[in-house]
């Protein structure tokens, strides 16, 4: 099933208001919370659905027009089933950003479950002025049920252009029967790896101190382009790594942590 979720963020009479949505049943948008100062909305994103699944293609496009702050956040794991007919979950995300908005994306992990096979291709567009902060992971499997490692293919790519120019480019594909994460070269024990990007002020402070049980890398890799790649021994881990990093943005974005909090 080819099912599509589209939203327009656009500032009007001072505001960030949602001004244009067209959604698919598979998805459900909720009405947008102001936040405390009023400067910007935050919204869930939300399927009724159990997961997505083999053979199903979810496409999500994100449109924040100039002067707009977004936050935007999920209701919870994306869970991938596996298909009859081995066919591959897919889902496809693009996020625009124009000049002097404000998009903090804000996820929670993917797990795979057992014999499934997902494919995520995600295309961020950022502005001269605009403002992101991004971020996605992923769990080996549902762990409490022992399923680590039990999926069958995990593709990704992740793309950002400033302007016109690409600036990001990440490729993954694991493949469980193919590869061996023992190597402490590769994920080690750790069974939840995630990603951030930033793109900000060049005055950004990358923050120093992590929680135990993880391992934590920041560089800045082109000019306001900050990267962050994270290894965790658990969902608890992981959630605070994320909102260190979340905090450490500018106050326009890092709002959206206390918001939650």
């Amino acid at each position: 099933m080819h099912s599509k979720l589209n939203l327009t963020f656009g500032y009007r009479r001072g505001q960030t208001r949602l001004i244009d949505v067209q959604a698919d049943s598979v998805f459900k948008v909720t009405r947008p919370v102001s936040l405390p100062d009023g400067s910007g909305l935050q919204l869930i994103l939300m399927s009724p659905a159990p997961g997505i699944f083999g053979g199903d293609l979810w496409e999500i496009n994100i449109h924040a027009e100039p002067g707009t702050q977004v936050h935007l956040t999920t209701q919870g794991a994306l869970r991938i089933h596996p298909s009859q007919n081995d066919d591959i979950a897919k889902q496809k995300l693009r996020y625009i950003l124009q000049a002097e908005s404000n998009l903090t994306i804000y996820s929670d992990p993917v797990i795979p479950f057992a014999a499934s096979q997902f494919n995520q291709q995600t295309v961020l567009e950022v502005e001269a002025g605009a403002q992101l902060g991004f971020w996605e992971a992923y769990m080996a499997g549902r762990l409490a049920h022992g399923e680590a490692w039990c999926f069958q293919l995990l593709q990704s790519e992740t793309k950002l252009f400033a302007g016109s120019e690409l600036h990001y480019l990440d490729r993954s594909r694991i493949c469980p029967t193919e590869q061996s994460f023992s190597n402490p070269f590769q994920l080690g024990n750790y069974p939840i790896w995630g990603s951030a990007l930033a793109f900000v002020p060049d005055d950004y402070i990358v923050p120093t101190e992590w929680p135990k049980n993880c391992e934590v890398a920041v560089d800045q890799i082109a000019p306001n382009l900050h990267l962050l790649r994270c290894l965790a021994a658990d969902g608890q881990v992981l959630r605070q790594i994320q909102h260190l990093w979340l905090k450490s943005l500018p106050q326009s974005v890092s709002q959206a942590v206390r918001a939650l909090a």
